[in-house]
């Protein structure tokens, strides 16, 4: 026994947490390091089903490209209006406001349904109160587990991701779906929805944490979050797959043409916010939220509103004008900076003769 006082201690200012613990369960017991297990799995959950940002049970989780699981108007009100939005915890760019999962709601609600009920009622409040616009109806209701198999191949996937829509699937049927879409000169589409798989997804976190998956942890995804966090350039970002990351010189090279965009406005079939390109508004959906879509998802398959609406296939769709602001007018002769540094040179001139800011 002295011996083993000797070694926790050493341990302890070592700070070798690992051997620490393993002391411990030694003089413990099988069956208190069973129960000590299980309670620290369900801590593990608990937190893995809590938001990031206002640390709540997750409402209607979404969860990002690049795996963080939020809640759905946590997301939407942490995204930027006026230029792609960073994840909250990695930093990593986004631009697409994704919608909800269903497994790992019906998970939150089976796991926390006291909780849950709660969050619910005080959502459907706020949202009715504050936010003025729904968010998307999920059914909760479920006779056994929630279905965690991929919308592709019908399997458990070890590596399971979340595409924009919302749905499960796994990185074969991921990259199958890419390749496919690239050989025969198309968007890739969700085998399960056929909506656009807009940017390829990191595992998500919170599913393999659920599932019991979490020890087995990928260097790959440490270094990718790592690159995630890294500055983003005019350019692009080194998380994109459009962007090439080849050495050639491009000083010479012609600046590609900017494309208008829509501040405030998002595409309610693929997420994007704001759109850039071309948009289309509805003229007939009733709710005050409206219901728009992005040159790319405008004529495809209807899609329900990324918060409800009510949108039907009768309804009259006109092209939104690229009408030119000041913004616009900034942007276009300061191609070299951002539209946050644009209105905060904007705001320095105001401050330095505000007579002029009448123009």
């Amino acid at each position: 026994m002295p011996l083993q006082e000797d070694e926790l201690k050493a341990a302890i200012r070592a700070q070798d947490r690992d051997k620490i613990r393993k002391i411990l369960e030694a003089r413990a017991g099988p069956k208190l390091v069973a129960v000590d297990n299980e309670v620290r799995r369900l801590n593990e959950v608990r937190e893995a089903c809590t938001c990031p940002i206002c640390r709540e049970l997750l409402y209607k989780p979404t969860v990002n490209s690049c795996g963080h699981a939020f809640c759905f108007w946590c997301i939407h009100h942490s995204m930027d209006a006026l230029a792609a939005s960073s994840c909250p915890l990695c930093r990593a760019p986004f631009q697409h406001l994704p919608a909800p999962c269903l497994p790992i709601h019906q998970h939150v609600h089976r796991a926390f349904s006291t909780e849950a009920a709660r969050r619910d009622a005080e959502m459907l409040e706020r949202e009715t109160s504050e936010f003025e616009a729904s968010s998307p109806t999920l059914p909760v209701e479920i006779s056994g587990e929630p279905d965690w198999r991929c919308v592709g191949c019908g399997e458990l996937p070890s590596r399971p991701l979340v595409s924009v829509c919302g749905h499960l699937i796994c990185t074969q049927c991921e990259a199958h779906a890419r390749s496919s879409a690239s050989l025969n000169n198309r968007h890739a589409k969700c085998p399960r929805c056929e909506a656009r798989l807009v940017s390829q997804p990191k595992v998500c976190r919170t599913i393999l944490t659920i599932l019991g998956l979490d020890a087995d942890v990928h260097e790959e995804e440490i270094r990718e979050i790592a690159e995630a966090r890294a500055p983003i350039s005019a350019a692009g970002s080194s998380a994109d797959p459009a962007v090439g990351s080849k050495s050639a010189d491009l000083s010479s090279a012609a600046p590609a043409e900017v494309p208008y965009i829509f501040f405030g406005i998002g595409c309610d079939g693929c997420g994007e916010y704001p759109i850039l390109g071309s948009a289309f508004r509805c003229c007939d959906c009733p709710e005050a939220i409206g219901y728009d879509l992005c040159g790319a998802c405008h004529g495809a398959p209807l899609t329900s509103g990324r918060f409800g609406q009510a949108h039907r296939p009768e309804h009259r769709m006109e092209e939104r004008p690229q009408e030119r602001t000041f913004l616009h007018n900034l942007q276009a002769h300061n191609p070299n900076l951002t539209v946050h540094q644009i209105l905060q040179l904007a705001q320095y001139a105001f401050a330095a003769d505000p007579d002029d800011g009448e123009d």
